[in-house]
Order: structure tokens, then sequence, then C-alpha cells
């Protein structure tokens, strides 16, 4: 059984080292230096997670991906959330909660103006934990919303 095992881990290993591109396969213009921590980004594949997050029946999972798309939004804002922006507006009016529906107004918010809360994702390292709860007091002035 051992002798098994360990000759699919090696059959594996070669699947994969063989349907990696070698550096002289890709073309140069292709070759652009990306941050170790972004490297093996799927940004389209992420979103579609995050989406349905967004459909959960636990408002803290609800929640969370609120953050991490608002997090993603400004630090991405030419990436396509067009499907996102549609989901925000359907919970910033019928969300569970009320934190959902105050936070998806947020984010809402956001994804109106992302460049405009740009300092708010500098000394985060690709996290969004928290930082509707950061920009909410922010836009109180900018807005008629009342806090109770």
């Amino acid at each position: 059984m051992k002798t098994y095992m360990s000759a699919a881990v090696v059959l594996v290993m070669m699947a994969t080292a063989s349907a990696k591109p070698q550096e002289s396969q890709v073309p140069q213009q292709e070759q652009t230096p990306v941050p170790q921590s972004q490297q093996h980004m799927n940004l389209p594949r992420i979103v579609t997670n995050y989406q349905r997050c967004l459909d959960s029946d636990v408002p803290g999972v609800v929640e969370a991906a609120l953050g991490h798309l608002t997090y993603m939004r400004i630090a991405y804002p030419r990436l396509d959330l067009s499907t996102i922006h549609a989901k925000l507006e359907e919970l910033a009016v019928r969300g569970s909660t009320r934190e959902i529906r105050y936070k998806a107004f947020t984010a809402l918010e956001v994804f109106g103006e992302p460049t405009t809360f740009q300092s708010f994702v500098e000394h985060r390292d690709g996290n969004g934990d928290g930082i509707l709860e950061e920009i909410a007091p922010k836009l109180l002035p900018r807005t008629n919303l009342v806090v109770r």
C-alpha cells in the first residue's frame, strides 16, 4: 500500500511539473514582476467565491465577505465587480440584519468612488477585516445617514 501511495505522489508531482511552463516557454512580454503575495491570485475566482458568501444564511459570513470585497474594490479599482455591485444594492435594502444592511450601504459608497478610500488599504496586508468599521465613521459627514 505504501508503494502505491509513493508512486501516486510521484506521478502527481511529475504531472504538475510538466504542466507548468518553463521560463523559456513564456513570451518575454508576459513576464511582469508581481509581488510574492499576489503571484497565485485568481481574482475572478475569488470574486465568485465572495459572491457565494454574500448569499449565505450566516450573517458573519456575509459581513466578512462585504469587508473583503470592499478592500478588493479599493485595491483593484479596475476589476469588474458589477455583479457584486448589484448584490450590494439588494443587501443594503433587504439584508437579513441591520449590520448587513449598514455594511452593504457603506460598501456601496466605496464602490462608487474607490480611489477616494485608497488610504484605507495602504496599511493593510491584503485583509479586509474591519475596513467597513474604519470607513463608516468617515462617511457620516458625506451622507444624511443617522446612526442610532
